[in-house]
């Protein structure tokens, strides 16, 4: 009998030391977790790389506040807030103890705007929508006018291509007023303030090298055209202004 009752004597205090080291554990984590709340506050967010998004714009988008303890915020849940604006392409976060959070972005860069249904949107290489401006803010960009890129999926398609074609070449300044039109992929146009010029769908590289190889020529045999027709394999139509 008196073994028993030392036994359960032994056991009851091998619990009591049990819940004891717990609760010394909790308190200790505790006091360790409001130690690096209070000596690790997150003091400043630095932001690098961007020249479209302001600083408050990338602040509200990080979710992330000034004076939360360093360490308990997620660099994941910051890249992932932050990528979901079509403006930035890849971020970079880096934490420093002396409590700042340095940020990398890299932005899209917006190459031409798209005037659909009355709407101006700057839109990036790849066509991707950056933003909606005012209709009369005029930017030195070439135009993709009327061509909407959900119900007109191939035509757009295709005159993104010739956007970054025309890009990488010199043979029309994109620093001139340009757009690009057309219904349908086999319609696709530049017009310029000067004149049309007709490129239908595909081998825009070839068609471009083809226009710079007789531009003098065009030059010097008309005095004013009203557009050029490139769509044609073996042959450029010329259209000269009555």
């Amino acid at each position: 009998m008196q073994k028993v009752k030392l036994t359960t004597l032994i056991a009851k205090k091998k619990i009591f030391f049990l819940c004891s080291l717990l609760i010394t554990i909790i308190l200790a984590i505790i006091w360790l977790l409001s130690l690096i709340k209070q000596h690790f506050p997150l003091k400043e967010i630095i932001f690098t790389g961007n020249h479209y998004l302001s600083y408050n714009d990338l602040y509200n988008l990080s979710k992330v506040k000034i004076n939360e303890p360093l360490f308990w915020i997620s660099t994941e849940k910051i890249y992932k807030n932050l990528i979901s604006s079509s403006w930035i392409k890849d971020v970079k976060i880096k934490k420093d103890l002396n409590g700042k959070l340095i940020i990398q972005i890299t932005e899209a860069t917006a190459v031409a705007i798209l005037h659909n249904a009355k709407r101006n949107y700057l839109i990036d290489k790849a066509g991707t929508i950056l933003e909606e401006i005012p209709e009369n803010q005029f930017l030195f960009l070439p135009v993709i006018k009327d061509i909407d890129p959900m119900k007109d999926k191939d035509t757009f398609t295709e005159a993104i291509l010739l956007l970054n074609t025309l890009k990488d070449k010199s043979t029309i300044p994109l620093s001139d007023h340009i757009e690009i039109i057309g219904k349908y992929p086999e319609d696709l146009a530049v017009r310029t303030q000067e004149m049309t010029i007709k490129f239908g769908a595909g081998n825009f590289e070839e068609k471009l090298d083809k226009l710079e190889k007789i531009k003098e020529e065009i030059k010097n045999k008309y005095s004013s055209i009203e557009s050029i027709d490139l769509r044609f394999t073996d042959q450029v139509i010329v259209k000269p202004r009555n």
